[in-house]
């Protein structure tokens, strides 16, 4: 009889030993959460992986302005350049609200993709200008200065527009997709499975002449 309650109680540990292993992740997110959701926040954040870059895109961008004076002509500036944007998430913008603990993994809503850095090919810009009627008269008195930095000013949005309207930046879908590739090793570093959602794209932005 003794032996008979010994053998139970071994039984019983084991069961509980058997039951620890197989829902360790629902008595992790029962048991510390938050502590979850600020681990998860705080390895985002690093900065060696602030940003989850999913697109590198390069293209040359035309950006051109005319002005008329009625009765003179009309002179237009181009300025030309190729220009290097990088897309995707800004994991700085995560908080321990961003973190959902389920019983068997944690979900990261991420914010919506966006513009994580953009630069000019400095040596690759060109501007020149363009006079018709009696505007080429008046251009030889004229500065350029004015008319380029005018250009320079609306470069970066052009570039976007451009992009925006010729279907180069990716949609969500396609965003969602790439990301799966960060889950595991993310995972990885927190100990838990991990799975990314992320909100619909947000970027609009209009070219302005």
């Amino acid at each position: 009889m003794r032996n008979m309650k010994w053998i139970l109680l071994l039984l019983l540990l084991i069961l509980i030993v058997v039951l620890l292993l197989v829902y360790r992740g629902t008595i992790v997110a029962i048991i510390k959460p938050e502590k979850i959701q600020r681990t998860t926040v705080t390895v985002l954040k690093n900065e060696k992986m602030a940003f989850l870059v999913t697109d590198r895109l390069v293209t040359q961008v035309v950006v051109e302005e005319k002005k008329v004076l009625p009765g003179i002509g009309t002179r237009s500036g181009y300025l030309i350049g190729t220009v290097k944007v990088y897309y995707g998430i800004d994991l700085s913008k995560l908080t321990p609200e961003s973190i959902e603990v389920k019983p068997q993994k944690v979900i990261i809503h991420l914010p919506s993709p966006t513009v994580l850095d953009y630069s000019v090919d400095l040596s690759s810009l060109r501007f020149f200008t363009r006079e018709t009627g009696m505007m080429k008269v008046a251009s030889m008195f004229m500065k350029n200065d004015d008319l380029r930095k005018e250009l320079e000013d609306r470069f970066y949005k052009e570039a976007i527009f451009f992009f925006k309207t010729n279907g180069l930046l990716p949609d969500v879908e396609t965003i969602q997709s790439r990301l799966k590739g960060f889950e595991y090793p993310i995972g990885k570093l927190i100990h838990l499975n991990v799975e990314f959602k992320i909100k619909g794209a947000n970027l609009k932005l209009d070219s302005k002449h």
